[in-house]
This record gives C-alpha cells, sequence and structure tokens, in this order.
C-alpha cells in the first residue's frame, strides 16, 4: 500500500454515525508520485474513521475513483495520524473543541512546563498539570480521559489493522467492544465473527494465527463447531445438525483435528450455550430461540375464546363490504376474510388462481368497518408486510395502503444487520397482515416477533407448495402442517378459467402427478420437444413471436450450455448486437449496452426500485460512465459504484422470479439441470406464468423434477409446536 497523499481535513461534507463512514474535504500538502498532482488542493475523500479532526496531520493511503456525485475522490483503505511533536501541533491540538473548557492560553501553559512531554504526562502523570497555575482538576480529568480515548483508538485500530483486519472492519470491531477491544480479541478473537456482522471466520481465523492462537485451542474449536453448523444448514435450509453429521463436517474441512479436539469443543460449545442440544438435534441458539418464539406467541394467539355474537356480527359487516366492492366472495373466501378479523392468527393458503391476494382488499376494509375506524388510525394500527418490495408494492397497488419489506419495518441497518424494531423497542401495531410467507425464513419470523407486542393479531399468507425461503427453515409450511392454527385453504380459481391447462399442470406438478396429454390443446399451454443442443434456438423462435413484453424466460441455474449466462449472452448478440449508434460498456467482464434488459439485485426503497424488478438500459454515458434505466416507468442512474446492483435479465433464475408474475413464462427443460431439478422450483416457476407458458426441452426432466421432494428441509417447528 504505497501511494498516500497528506495534509488535513478542512470540511465533514457527510457522516454516517452508525458505522463511521465519512466523506470529508481533504487540503493535500504532500503525496506519493503517483498523485503528486494532487498537491496544494482541496479534493473529496471518503472512507471509515474514528475520532476524525481539523486540527490532525493525516496520512492516507488509498486509490482515487470516480463518485457519481463528488466526481475524482480518494478512497482511504488506512490511515495514519501524524505524531505531534511541534509546539503550534500540540497547542492547536490541546486547545481544539475536543477538549472542552482548556483554550489556547491553557494549552500553551501546559506546553510550556511539559514540552515533548506532553501528552505521556497527561496519560501517566496526570496530577502533576496541578503544578501548572489556572489548570483545575476538571480539566485535568477532561485531559486525561479524552487524550487516553483518543491514543486508544488509534492505537487499537492500528493494530487491528496489522492483525489484517480493513479500515472499515476495524472501525466496526472499535465502535463495538471500545477500550476493551484489545482485551476482546485477547479472550475471544472469535466472539468477533459471532457478534459483529460481516466479520467472516476466515478473517478472524487469520487474525488469531497472527495473536500465535493455536489450531487446536478449544475456542477456535467451538467456533468452528458454531460456523460449521451455520453456514451447512443455510447451505440446505434445514435448522439442525445430527451429531455424525456435523462431526463429519468439522474433522473433513478442518483436517488438523481430531475426534477429541472435536468432543472438547463440543461441550465447550454447549456449556456456553453457543449451541442448543434439543432430542439429539443441534442447533444455532438464535435458531432455538426463534424457534421458541414462534411456539409460544403463536400459540397464545390460537387460543382465543369463541365468541358467536362477535362472529355474527362480522359475518353481517361482511356483506357490506361485499355491496361496496361489488363482490360476491365463495365460501372459503369469507371464512378467511372473517377469521382474519375475528380470530388472533389466521393463515390463509392456495394454489395459483385462487385469489390469496385479492381478498386483502377485503380484509382491511373488514378490519376499518368492524372497529369503527378512518385510514389514519388504520395506518397506525395495521402493519402491511412483504419478504420483498416486489411483493409489498403489489399489496400496496391491491390494498390503497402502504405496503412494507419486513426488514423496511423493523427498520434493519444493513451495516449491523441489527433490526431498530426489537424486543427493547416494539412497534404497537394490532394487526400483521403477511403476503408471500413462503419466502420468511426462521431469523426473520423471529426478529419480526420480537419487534412485536405479545397482543399483536397474525392474518398469514402464502402457498407453501412454492420456493422456501432462502434461509433456513419452512415457516409457512411447518405452522400448516402442524394443524394446529386456524387455517383456510382456498381451492377455487379464479385467475384464469378453471379449465385452463396451465393451472391444471400447476396442480398435477403439486400432486406428483404429469397428465402429458395437457400439452398444446389450448395457447395457454405448449411442450416444444428439442435436444439440448436445439434448447436455445427454439426459445429464440418463440421469442420471435411474443408481442407481449411482459415475457420472461426463467432458468433453473447459471452453469452449463442452457444456464442463464449462456442464454443471456445469446439474447444479447441476437436481439440487441452491437450497433455504431448504441452505446455500451464492459462491467466484470460482462458486456452491457443500451436496449439490454437487466434485473435489479438489491433493494433501492428511495427509488422505489427493488430486488427482481426488470428493467431496460436507456443511456450508458461515459466519462464519468453512468448507465440509465427504465423500469416501468422509474429511472435510476447507476454509477461505477453501483455497477453491482443489476445483471442482464433475459434469463433470470427461478429464485428471482418467486413472488413476481409474468403474462407469458419460457421455462427450459434438460437433465443438464439436474441437481436443482426438484417439485418446489419447477411448482414456482410455472406459477409465475399468468396467461402463457412454454416448455422447452426433455419432457423426461420435467418428470424427474415433479418426482423429486428431496428439497424438503428438516426442520423441528412442527415437532416444538406439538410439544414433542
Amino acid at each position: 500500500m504505497n501511494n498516500y497523499i497528506k495534509g488535513k481535513i478542512t470540511k465533514i461534507i457527510y457522516e454516517n454515525n452508525t458505522n463511521g463512514y465519512y466523506v470529508l474535504l481533504f487540503k493535500v500538502n504532500n503525496s506519493s508520485k503517483e498523485y503528486e498532482e494532487y498537491k496544494n488542493k482541496s479534493i473529496k475523500v471518503t472512507g471509515y474513521f474514528n475520532n476524525i479532526n481539523t486540527y490532525d496531520n493525516y496520512n492516507l493511503y488509498g486509490e482515487f475513483f470516480s463518485h457519481y456525485k463528488y466526481g475524482d475522490t480518494f478512497r482511504v483503505d488506512k490511515l495514519e495520524v501524524e505524531e505531534k511533536t511541534e509546539e503550534n501541533s500540540i497547542v492547536d491540538f490541546l486547545s481544539s473543541d475536543l477538549f472542552e473548557g482548556i483554550g489556547e492560553s491553557k494549552a500553551k501553559l501546559i506546553y510550556d512546563k511539559l514540552k515533548d512531554k506532553t501528552f505521556e504526562i497527561i496519560i501517566n502523570n496526570p496530577n502533576n498539570l496541578l503544578l501548572i497555575d489556572g489548570i483545575t482538576k476538571k480539566n485535568i480529568e477532561t485531559l486525561h480521559d479524552t487524550l487516553l480515548e483518543y491514543e486508544t483508538s488509534y492505537k487499537t485500530i492500528i493494530r487491528l489493522n496489522e492483525l489484517g483486519f480493513s479500515q472499515h472492519e476495524s472501525m466496526i470491531i472499535y465502535k463495538k467492544y471500545k477500550s476493551n477491544t484489545l482485551n476482546i480479541i485477547d479472550e475471544d478473537i472469535y466472539s468477533l465473527r459471532r457478534n459483529i456482522y460481516n466479520i467472516t471466520f476466515d478473517k478472524v481465523d487469520r487474525a488469531a494465527k497472527n495473536l500465535n492462537k493455536q489450531p487446536n485451542d478449544i475456542i477456535r474449536i467451538r467456533d468452528i463447531i458454531c460456523y460449521i453448523i451455520e453456514i451447512v444448514t443455510f447451505e440446505f435450509g434445514n435448522d439442525y445438525l445430527l451429531i455424525d453429521e456435523l462431526k463429519y463436517e468439522v474433522l473433513t474441512r478442518y483436517n488438523e483435528l481430531n475426534e477429541e479436539d472435536f468432543i472438547k469443543g463440543l461441550n465447550s460449545a454447549l456449556e456456553e450455550k453457543l449451541i442448543i442440544k434439543n432430542d439429539e438435534k443441534y442447533f444455532i441458539k438464535e435458531v432455538y430461540d426463534s424457534y421458541k418464539l414462534i411456539c409460544s406467541r403463536f400459540k397464545m394467539l390460537s387460543h382465543k375464546k369463541d365468541n358467536q355474537k362477535e362472529y355474527n356480527k362480522i359475518q353481517k359487516e361482511l356483506k357490506i363490504i361485499e355491496k361496496n366492492l361489488d363482490i360476491d366472495y365463495n365460501k372459503e373466501q369469507e371464512m378467511a376474510i372473517t377469521n382474519s378479523i375475528y380470530k388472533d392468527i389466521t393463515i390463509i393458503t392456495g394454489g395459483p388462481g385462487t385469489g390469496k391476494t385479492t381478498i386483502l382488499k377485503a380484509i382491511c376494509e373488514l378490519y376499518k368497518i368492524h372497529y369503527k375506524i378512518d385510514d389514519n388510525t388504520f395506518i397506525k394500527e395495521v402493519a402491511l408486510l412483504a419478504p420483498t418490495g416486489r411483493a409489498a408494492k403489489r399489496m400496496s397497488n391491491i390494498t390503497n395502503y402502504q405496503a412494507s419489506t419486513i426488514h423496511s419495518f423493523l427498520k434493519w441497518n444493513k451495516d449491523t444487520n441489527l433490526f431498530q424494531i426489537n424486543e427493547y423497542n416494539r412497534s404497537h401495531v394490532k394487526l400483521v397482515i403477511l403476503d408471500e410467507t413462503s419466502m420468511i425464513d426462521i431469523y426473520l419470523m423471529g426478529n419480526l416477533l420480537k419487534g412485536l407486542i405479545t397482543t399483536c393479531k397474525f392474518v398469514i399468507i402464502g402457498d407453501y407448495h412454492q420456493l422456501p425461503s432462502v434461509g433456513p427453515g419452512d415457516v409457512l409450511r411447518d405452522l400448516i402442517e402442524s394443524n394446529i392454527f386456524n387455517c383456510i385453504y382456498l381451492k377455487q380459481l379464479y385467475r384464469q378459467d378453471k379449465d385452463s391447462n396451465l393451472l391444471s399442470l400447476a396442480y398435477n406438478i403439486r400432486d406428483n402427478y404429469l397428465d402429458e396429454s395437457l400439452f398444446n390443446k389450448n395457447i395457454d399451454l405448449n411442450y416444444i420437444k428439442c435436444r439440448n443442443d436445439e434448447i436455445i434456438n427454439n426459445i429464440c423462435e418463440v421469442y420471435k413471436n411474443i408481442n407481449n413484453p411482459n415475457y420472461q424466460i426463467l432458468v433453473p441455474m447459471y452453469a452449463t450450455t442452457n444456464g442463464i449466462d449462456n442464454i443471456n449472452t445469446f439474447f444479447q448478440d441476437n436481439f440487441n448486437p452491437n450497433e455504431i449508434l448504441k452505446n455500451e460498456t464492459k462491467i466484470g467482464g460482462i458486456t452491457y449496452r443500451e436496449k439490454d434488459k437487466i434485473i435489479q439485485l438489491n433493494n433501492m426503497p428511495d427509488s422505489n426500485i427493488y430486488n427482481g424488478d426488470i428493467g431496460t438500459i436507456e443511456r450508458i454515458e461515459y466519462d464519468p460512465i453512468r448507465l440509465t434505466a427504465n423500469f416501468d416507468g422509474i429511472e435510476v442512474t447507476y454509477t461505477k459504484n453501483m455497477f453491482n446492483n443489476f445483471k442482464l435479465a433475459y434469463s433470470i433464475s427461478i429464485h428471482k422470479a418467486q413472488g413476481s408474475e409474468f403474462d407469458i413464462v419460457i421455462l427450459p427443460m434438460t437433465m443438464d439441470y439436474r441437481r436443482m431439478l426438484y417439485k418446489r422450483l419447477i411448482y414456482t416457476a410455472i406459477t409465475r406464468a399468468k396467461h402463457q407458458l412454454y416448455i422447452i426441452g426433455d419432457i423426461e426432466a420435467l418428470k424427474y423434477a415433479i418426482n423429486n421432494d428431496s428439497s424438503n428441509r428438516r426442520t423441528a417447528l412442527v415437532e416444538l409446536l406439538k410439544g414433542k
């Protein structure tokens, strides 16, 4: 790290108090050879800092980049504070607003008496300052405590840098533990991984080696065990590991350990309650605690006593809703809507086309009538929530009330992975309506319950035959299969004609069955048989005959000849080729050009754009490079530091499509996808199609997927709910 600039901070342009991120104005007085052009100039710098000020001289190490807002900006990877030895710098420092009540005259008195030993004496022998006229005990306390904190933070961050942590990581660690940081890393450096978001095990393990910690240190082994449970359960979506599985994973991945080491580490992890053992199942504590909370809260809500008079009143109020909305609900829907108000917890489930989401409007209107409240009160009392921005946006469109993601409702801090709405700061909403609940994992459901008052009612909506959450657990399925809760199954079809072959296929798949006679009878369900090497060409032929822009190619995996990456490249080359009047740029080895179809990968709520939204690149500009995309009329401009927010989207993964609907879906099928072919994935794919589905390739691959239930997760919620 040889490139540097030296100088002083002259202004704070932006600061984030949570994570220590700053944008600063910096006056450069010296630099390495590469940056000589910036000498005696004021520039913008960004980075993660602690106790920055305008009186210290800093050595900043890093590099320049083009910031979308500030232009040429220096990104700081490491900083050093120049030692203060000269009279002017020491006096300036002590008289700064960092030391309240000192001022220039007292600072000069101190320096005149102590000279170049000023800082050493203030920290180690502060009572010597009593010999200086005009210096009070309060002054001494201020000088000692402030300087000690200042010196400690600087030296601690330098030490963390030496151990291999980045400036950003070092800042986060210091903000967490302050003056106790060095004690923490000496006693249990592995606790950093458990307590600080995005500090990885490998990073901590390397730092431990730099501290000369031994490979078979029991603290290391117990954290390896915690780490293995976390990554393996997350990979497969299971909630726990059995002892033989855990031992195998630990000793295979860390072959420097033996069985005796494993047993000692396991016992230590159990004693420290880092992991929980329940009936031969080993859980990460947070997962187990989430389970216990879900069990206790939902079971409590399910015990409401029946009141026939209230129920009859709600039924009459629903008739008013039907008249106002000019809708006749069927018996299942009436029960779902009525119970949503009458019961403290209601689960509504059903397959595609059964109107799960469309009854949301009636539930909201019935709540207002029953409790005699206006819109403003409704907004305060009811939270409409979904796991994704797309699903929340759809809830808003249907109900005409603001819906949000669960993360947004809980005020998630992405830098710390903590929620501001929690067990210590609860929301007081009285009803939560959850849509697309199959996508909610055990961690998120647990954190949602922590942030709600115990009397808050729940309406839980979703199709548990769809893909489960990305994280561990299968919450919706388990709640339904426990048979403990009030659950309404919607069966009558509304989205398409009840004789729709597309819907028939969906229900076939759900029931592990395939009726091949459904294909090619009507326009809604089409099958094109072809070899693997013909799939992409056939997709192109179908695409040429599609006049509807609301189409999507859904693919189970990125790799292989017929994977997402190859299809995207082929489509771009054939349907949006390079042209002299069309700008393009290469990002991460992938070419993007104007008119390309892209998918948003992260939530950008300020722009009303969310993970999974699909748009088109309208403009690519150079110097500095910028891409502007259109998402259904909303324009978003991406600058260089935002290029990880999107990908080409001629084809996308089925996982990314969950929670979305398209008029037309094209689904390639080949045994090359074998490791990703399972029932819930394919069911999710075909239920994304509202009007037409094209399956292209090998029917045997579809049959294989339908008969493969291997994606079913190993969870414990049903057992815990039933008290087993």
